[in-house]
């Protein structure tokens, strides 16, 4: 039996994106947060997402912080580091495959629009 792995997170981007080469290809890479409510308090949960080619052209073009967007991928990796205050943390990083901006176009986002790592554009 094959094994899968599907990300779908929907929060907001911590940072503008960096877009970057690898390879000859275009590489963008950017911060999602996801806050929950449990009880009394708020959890946040920090993902890095990476996308290639037209997708991560989009993403640097668009994408801007504090901006809400439904980032779905795969290939989840759990990395560990240590931070500049010598506190050990960990990352979880994914490959964007598909992304819907979500925040209103008066707030700077996209158009709405939702882009796939195909270059698909399907307009709203």
């Amino acid at each position: 039996m094959p094994n899968f792995c599907h990300v779908t997170i929907v929060g907001h981007i911590g940072r503008d994106p960096e877009l970057r080469e690898a390879g000859g290809e275009k590489v963008c890479d950017f911060s999602v947060a996801v806050t929950r409510k449990r009880k009394d308090e708020e959890q946040t949960q920090w993902y890095r997402a990476t996308a290639w080619r037209g997708l991560a052209e989009t993403c640097a073009k668009y994408l801007k912080k504090g901006q809400a967007v439904l980032v779905s991928g795969n290939d989840l990796e759990v990395r560990e580091f240590t931070g500049k205050d010598g506190k050990r943390g960990v990352s979880l990083e994914f490959q964007a495959r598909d992304v819907q901006f979500l925040s209103r176009k008066e707030d700077g986002a996209a158009p709405s629009k939702h882009e796939t790592a195909d270059g698909d554009e399907i307009p709203f």
